[in-house]
Order: structure tokens, then C-alpha cells, then sequence
């Protein structure tokens, strides 16, 4: 066994067999629920993929043998110093300039893609300095904003008028749009081409998104499963005591912040990937570690490909490989093969049990004789949500955001955009008091007495009917106004942190001046 897997492999195996140490993340008990049983199961899923690698037919290393094995393809001495001379699967950009550049030119096309700003319109991508590397664009299509500072080099930054930047030494750089796509382009290009081994993963699994991918990749779930693998991996290292709790914290280089263990924040990452994958595959019916199983077996087809994983171009040649030979070839099928699977396991446990209805139910099995009119009462989802639909979307569709640019942009603001159905009774509230009240009380009593006092005062407006509907329509705002989920406004280039106390609710017309409105 030793000579099939080497010590590494021989430990798993005896670890597998014993259930694991009793206070071990894979020690699995009978109080787990399945979900949590799953993500243990995947994670050893992968690993065995992992060694699997090693038995390839030309006995040369392999890309993904290269994660687990040295160049002789043995285990190496100390995991320690062979994983910091590697380049790692599914790391995040960590570079400030390269995530601001990517939200640049993300949010440039997108607003190029839906006509909101034109090529020729004039508009402009700026930089720090020419010694600062930082990149940003006027939210409001190119008017000046108030001056703010660089998160980088704390130089003051912006306009003091419509593309006419303030001066100051060194000065900042203005690009047309074409230009500035062509310079963060290079730049990128020139920082994948840099080297990074190890671990260097700092953001926590709280921060990680459904969206999160680098420029080279297709799918986000490319992405996510790439991530799975080097977690599952260090987790795996770390509890059968090939990395210790020290050598994880040289790992990550001291940049976690956390009060937990390294090794918790690497299970946090892990399971946070395993939803994050749920929630792309729209995992209403609880199946889609069953795909991720199926997917697991078809990464077969990858790991004989020769190779090392000591340089970024390498890593990025079999990103890519792995999305177009495993994710592309097979995402389409998630519904297929989640239903084959089950047929096999009814066939499998068959001898162990009676058949059970929800089988006929689901149409897994057949039995005419026993439920002739059954096959009239097809299953049939004639219901198709909006989740449903992203989720069909982002899965199965390469290049969305080239082919459904609008669609994208509408579905990735869907929550947002629900707030729309909130306004009508928020406008129609303030057009009422600026119609009741305009000119005709002064800006100090507007400051002193809140809301209440004019809802409640009768003395002063002695029409019922109007008293009434002033009444109707602050109820209707107030509903309205405290179901609006944004994050933050805008008003030009002013942009603010929202946030609704939902506490405040029953006392808000009391603490709300009138001039707040």
C-alpha cells in the first residue's frame, strides 16, 4: 500500500479505517446532521483524488500529484517546505491594486454594456500618480467629487471640475477609457506572470461571495471547487499530523486575523465553499452533494496531465484546463446524473428495503402493476423562480456576461432593484408635505417638532378629510421605508451608509423632525 501511496496515503487509508481521532474535524458521530457529514465526506473525496494522482501511467508527476508529492514523487520531508514551493489551486487576489482595477474595469463595461456611457463620451479612468498604482473612475460618469484620499499612498485624489483634475505634485494620471482598459490589461498580465507560493489567503470565509473568480476563469464554480481543493488538503495535512498548528500559522505567513486556530479557518473556508457551491446549483432539494461527488469522479479525466505546480502560469494553464475539460464538459448534466445516482443507490439498497412510494413519486422506479395509473401523474415544474433561473444561467451558459450583459447586470442587483416597488408610497408622502407645507411653516419649527406632532394636530388643521390622509400616507411611507434593504445612497457622487434600526420602527414618528423629510 505503502508502494501505491506512499506514507502519506498509507497514513489516510489507517486514519479512514479508525474513524479518526476522537477530537478530529473527520471523526465522524452519530449526533452529525447530513449536511455536516457531507462536508466531511467531500473533503475526503477530494484528498483521495488527490493521491489518486499519483498512479499515473506514465509515473511522471502530475499537476495535482505535484500538490501532495515531490519531484521523485514521494512524500516529502517536511510538508512544510515543500507547500511554500508551491503555487497553490484557488487562492484570491490579494493585491489592493489588482481588486481595485478589476472593480474599475468591471464596472466600466458594465455601464459601456448597457449604454449608460459611450466610448467616444469623454469619460476617463484615472490613476494615483505615476509613483501610485492605485486606479479609480468617477461613479457619476466623470463630475468632479469632494477631494478624497488615496487608501494607498493617503495623496489626495479627484476634480474640480468636470475632467479637469486638481494639480498637485506628483500629479494624477487621466486615461480615456480605451487607454485605461489597455493599462490595467498589461498590468494584470505582468502580476500573473509573478510567482506566488504557499498559502497566501488571508480573506475569511465571512468575505468569501457567490461571484468571487479571477479574470482568467469562466464560472465562479470553477473557482470555488479549485478553492475546495487546497483546503481540503491542508485540513486533511494538518489533522493527520503532517502539518502542526505552528507550521500553519508560518503557512498563512501570520496575515489571518482571527481568534480561532488556523485550522478552524481553513474548515470555515471549506464549508463556507460546499454553500456557496449549494447556493450556484440552486440546491433547493438538498442534492448537490451528489453532483459534487459525480463531478469528483469526472476529474479523472485531468489527472494524468504532466506537470508541476511551481510557477502562477502553471496554475493558471490547469485552472483553465480543469473549468473547459471538467466544469464545461459536465455542468449541464447536474440534474441527469443527480437522478442516475439515485436510481443506482435505489438499486443498490433495494435488497435492504422494501420500495418506498416517494420512489414511485420522484418517477426513480416503475412498478405498473402495483400503481397502473401512477404514469399519469407525471411529475411536471411548471414554476420557475428568478433563483431558478440565475442559477440555470450561471451554470450552463459560458460567457454570460458577454451574451446576457443586461440580464446579468439586472440579476446580480435583484435585490436592489426589489426596493423599486417600495418608492411610489415614499415619493408620494414627500410630495405631499412639500405641497402642504411649503412656505407655510418656518424652518425652525420644521427642525424642533418631529412628525407626530402634525399627524396629531387637530387644532391646526381642522379638515378631517386631510387629517386623514395625512395620516394614510405616512403609515404607507413608513411600511414602505423600513422594508428598503439598501446598503448605502447616493445623491451625485455623495455616496452614504444606510441602515435601518427595524427597533426604531414604533417610536419613529416621534424621534423624526419634520425637516428630515
Amino acid at each position: 500500500m505503502c508502494l501505491c501511496f506512499e506514507e502519506v496515503g498509507y497514513s489516510f487509508i489507517i486514519e479512514l479505517c479508525k474513524n479518526f481521532e476522537i477530537n478530529s474535524y473527520f471523526h465522524l458521530r452519530p449526533e452529525m446532521n447530513h449536511e455536516q457529514v457531507h462536508y466531511r465526506l467531500l473533503a475526503l473525496n477530494i484528498f483521495a483524488l488527490l493521491l489518486t494522482s499519483r498512479s499515473s501511467p506514465s509515473r511522471q508527476l502530475t499537476f495535482m500529484s505535484s500538490l501532495l508529492f515531490d519531484e521523485a514523487n514521494k512524500t516529502p520531508i517536511s510538508y512544510i517546505h515543500h507547500i511554500n514551493k508551491r503555487c497553490l489551486l484557488g487562492m484570491y487576489i490579494e493585491d489592493r491594486v489588482v481588486k481595485q482595477m478589476l472593480y474599475v474595469k468591471q464596472s466600466v463595461e458594465e455601464r459601456l454594456k448597457i449604454n449608460q456611457i459611450l466610448m467616444e463620451d469623454g469619460r476617463f479612468i484615472y490613476q494615483c500618480s505615476k509613483d501610485c498604482f492605485y486606479t479609480y473612475f468617477f461613479e457619476n460618469y466623470g463630475a468632479p467629487v469632494e477631494r478624497t484620499r488615496c487608501p494607498l499612498c493617503n495623496a489626495e485624489t479627484g476634480a474640480k471640475s468636470p475632467h479637469v483634475l486638481f494639480k498637485r505634485s506628483p500629479p494624477q494620471i487621466q486615461r480615456s477609457i480605451q487607454d485605461g482598459f489597455k493599462f490595467i490589461n498589461e498590468y494584470i498580465q505582468n502580476y500573473n506572470k509573478i510567482d506566488r507560493f504557499g498559502y497566501h489567503n488571508s480573506i475569511t470565509a465571512e468575505h468569501s461571495t457567490v461571484n468571487d473568480k479571477p479574470n482568467y476563469l469562466n464560472k465562479p464554480i470553477s473557482f470555488r471547487l479549485l478553492h475546495m481543493f487546497t483546503h481540503s488538503m491542508l485540513i486533511l495535512l494538518y489533522e493527520m499530523k503532517y502539518l502542526s498548528q505552528n507550521d500553519l500559522i508560518e503557512l498563512t505567513k501570520h496575515k489571518i486575523d482571527t481568534t480561532l486556530s488556523v485550522n478552524i479557518h481553513l474548515t470555515n473556508h471549506f464549508e463556507k465553499d460546499c454553500q456557496l457551491v449549494y447556493k450556484i446549483l440552486n440546491n433547493k432539494d438538498q442534492t448537490g452533494h451528489i453532483w459534487l461527488y459525480k463531478l469528483f469522479n469526472h476529474v479523472l479525466d485531468i489527472l494524468s496531465l504532466n506537470g508541476t505546480l511551481n510557477t502562477n502560469a502553471y496554475v493558471m494553464h490547469f485552472e483553465k484546463r480543469f473549468e473547459e475539460t471538467v466544469i464545461f464538459s459536465h455542468i449541464e448534466s447536474i440534474i441527469t446524473e443527480i437522478d442516475e445516482y439515485k436510481m443506482k443507490y435505489i438499486e443498490y439498497v433495494r435488497q435492504q428495503k422494501v420500495e418506498e412510494l416517494n420512489d414511485f413519486i420522484e418517477e426513480l422506479v416503475v412498478n405498473n402493476e402495483k400503481y397502473p395509473l401512477l404514469q399519469y401523474l407525471n411529475v411536471t415544474n411548471t414554476k420557475c423562480t428568478i433563483e431558478d433561473f440565475n442559477s440555470k444561467l450561471q451554470t450552463t451558459v459560458r460567457d454570460s456576461d458577454l451574451y446576457y450583459p443586461i440580464t446579468n447586470f439586472i440579476l446580480r442587483r435583484f435585490n436592489e432593484f426589489q426596493n423599486i416597488k417600495h418608492l411610489f408610497p415614499i415619493v408620494r408622502f414627500t410630495n405631499y408635505l412639500l405641497q402642504k407645507f411649503n412656505h407655510r411653516i418656518t424652518r425652525n419649527d420644521a427642525t424642533t417638532y418631529p412628525i407626530a406632532f402634525y399627524l396629531n394636530n387637530i387644532k391646526e388643521n381642522s379638515d378631517e378629510h386631510d387629517q386623514r390622509l395625512f395620516r394614510q400616507l405616512f403609515d404607507g411611507f413608513k411600511e414602505a421605508w423600513f422594508q428598503l434593504t439598501l446598503d448605502e445612497v447616493a445623491y451625485g457622487c455623495q455616496v452614504r451608509s444606510f441602515h435601518l434600526d427595524p427597533n426604531s420602527k414604533n417610536t419613529f414618528e416621534k424621534d423624526t423632525m419634520l425637516a428630515c423629510f
